[in-house]
């Protein structure tokens, strides 16, 4: 009996959910065409997985739940700075600002072929470079006739170095299995809008696995990320906010915004590369507590080779939930979704976006793997 009116419940919350969506979706198209910037509009008020959110909020959890609070430029580069040195990796972070890692750096996406242009100020000149899906970077001439050169570019930006490592044999994996949330609260814990992070870039001269903001994770719970206006390069397992995620984790309501290049060669998705699941270290796990992605959306570039989604490249056993591929020219390039075993039936899918690729490429979900 009890069953049957969780799924009753369930049911008539979906119906809800669907109704509330439409005008959520509606005011998340604000755009402007000049940078390539997103107006941060986004109001997740209408999420699933309520349960696992009041264990975020921080007007609930007690006192001193999170390790970092984030309101502060300051406070950013303490936690980074943790991070890198294995001190922060099971942090629970709470951000209260949007993070700009390269300040003065404008970045926009060149609709269709997975370049971005790159303006920034030097010496009172606006410098201007081209990157291509292979790394490349070509300068334009300036106001004086002058080409900034790759060397002199890398010179002024600031590259990501992704938060977790996965180790190449399997015995030095440093993954992040901490809480990272970045919603916004108004004063009665009520989800207001999210923080965005820009400015990523991350273009190795050999491109490397697992990259994204957070480059591996285990066990996380990542909630509210918009990441926004950046260039993600790598090899495999490559995402705009994570690139391999192992275990239970669960990505709640974030987003890779207009502006946002992802580029990889095999399991490539909008918000993350790989997204794969394993229950045997605890078989007492059912259904609602498998690894989740809710409401997340992509509105950026994903380019691949195999494995390629708007949302995930690669899943195995995961639950993707009410989550949309919308690129702002909606041009779809390839979409044969797969994605019936990793339940991607359950809520709303919507592919209307821009997804380039060669194997297994969808709009939603590359490959899914039960």
């Amino acid at each position: 009996m009890k069953k049957s009116l969780k799924r009753l419940l369930c049911l008539v919350l979906s119906v809800l959910l669907f109704t509330m969506s439409l005008p959520v979706l509606a005011a998340d198209t604000t755009e402007e065409t000049t940078t390539g910037t997103e107006e941060n509009t986004t109001t997740e008020t209408n999420l699933q997985g309520l349960d696992l959110l009041e264990t975020l909020n921080p007007t609930k959890v007690v006192e001193g739940y999170y390790t970092y609070v984030i309101d502060s430029d300051e406070d950013w580069n303490t936690f980074v700075s943790n991070v890198q040195n294995g001190t922060a990796l099971d942090a629970k972070v709470l951000l209260k600002k949007d993070i700009n890692l390269n300040e003065g750096f404008t970045f926009q996406s060149t609709e269709g072929s997975g370049d971005v242009k790159i303006a920034y100020k030097n010496r009172g000149q606006t410098k201007i470079v081209n990157i291509d899906v292979d790394g490349n970077v070509n300068g334009d001439s300036d106001s004086q006739g002058r080409k900034p050169t790759e060397a002199d570019f890398e010179k002024a930006i600031s590259p990501w170095t992704p938060i977790g490592t996965k180790g190449t044999d399997g015995t030095n994996d440093k993954p992040f299995r901490g809480v990272f949330n970045a919603f916004k609260y108004d004063d009665k814990g009520n989800i207001t809008g999210v923080y965005t992070i820009s400015g990523l870039y991350i273009n190795p001269d050999t491109a490397s696995d697992n990259v994204g903001l957070f480059g591996y994770i285990d066990g996380a719970k990542i909630a509210g990320v918009r990441i926004q206006d950046s260039y993600i390069r790598g090899k495999d397992n490559v995402g705009a906010l994570v690139g391999n995620s192992n275990h239970s984790s669960n990505i709640i309501g974030c987003v890779n915004g207009t502006g946002s290049v992802v580029i990889g060669k095999e399991n490539v998705g909008g918000v993350v590369g790989s997204f794969d699941v394993d229950h045997t270290d605890d078989p007492s796990l059912n259904d609602d507590d498998q690894d989740h992605i809710y409401e997340c959306v992509n509105r950026g570039y994903v380019y691949g080779k195999t494995n390629v989604g708007g949302i995930v490249g690669y899943t195995y056993h995961a639950l993707i939930r009410n989550s949309f591929n919308m690129h702002a020219d909606t041009k779809v390039i390839v979409d044969n979704t797969t994605g019936t075993d990793a339940q991607a039936d359950e809520g709303k899918i919507v592919h209307t976006g821009y997804v380039e690729g060669t194997t297994y490429v969808g709009g939603i979900v590359g490959r899914a793997v039960s």
